[in-house]
């Protein structure tokens, strides 16, 4: 289903957009997991390019598999590489490991966001108030559970980076490899 687009391999050009798009959501991630202040302002912008992010990807999953299919059928059935297929055979493995990172981050994500935005005296997880509420100047007192929680996010956001950038150059390596 997801093979090809007017003649052409869909994977290459659906890779490009999450190539693009997934380390800016990384990004924007960290930065709303580090300034309290741009939370606020980068709610919907993140929440936005975390589901573009996970559409891309399941597409990019999808298309490549089909792709990997179609020129390298001893693949599909999780044989062993052959002669010539082993970049293939890595960056098929390497996507489906970032495929499942990158599924929990944007999980772990918008959970967060969520946490983040609750309004001061909202009912927590265990239906408790909330020990957010303003103080006198009308900031929101820093909590160590927000730090926690922020630190969670920007390191899920790394590790779905990296793992982004380790398969994409997998694939360009595979790719490219023995071109240039």
């Amino acid at each position: 289903m997801l093979d090809s687009f007017l003649g052409l391999p869909l994977h290459p050009l659906v890779v490009h957009g999450l190539v693009v798009i997934g380390p800016l959501t990384a990004a924007t991630a960290i930065v709303y997991a580090v300034r309290r202040r741009w939370r606020r302002a980068l709610r919907w912008p993140l929440l936005v390019a975390l589901v573009a992010t996970g559409v891309l990807a399941i597409v990019v999953r999808q298309s490549g598999e089909a792709l990997r299919d179609r020129l390298y059928p001893m693949l599909s059935s999780g044989g062993a590489p052959v002669q010539g297929s082993e970049p293939v055979w890595l960056h098929s493995q390497l996507g489906s490991t970032a495929g499942i990172i990158g599924l929990v981050w944007a999980v772990i994500a918008i959970v967060l966001v969520w946490w983040f935005v609750r309004p001061p005296g909202a009912r927590g997880w265990r239906g408790r108030i909330d020990v957010r509420d303003e103080d006198a100047r009308g900031k929101t007192p820093l909590t160590v559970t927000d730090v926690v929680w922020a630190g969670v996010l920007a390191a899920a956001s790394i590790a779905a980076l990296v793992w982004m950038l380790v398969a994409a150059h997998s694939g360009a390596s595979a790719t490219w490899g023995n071109l240039l």
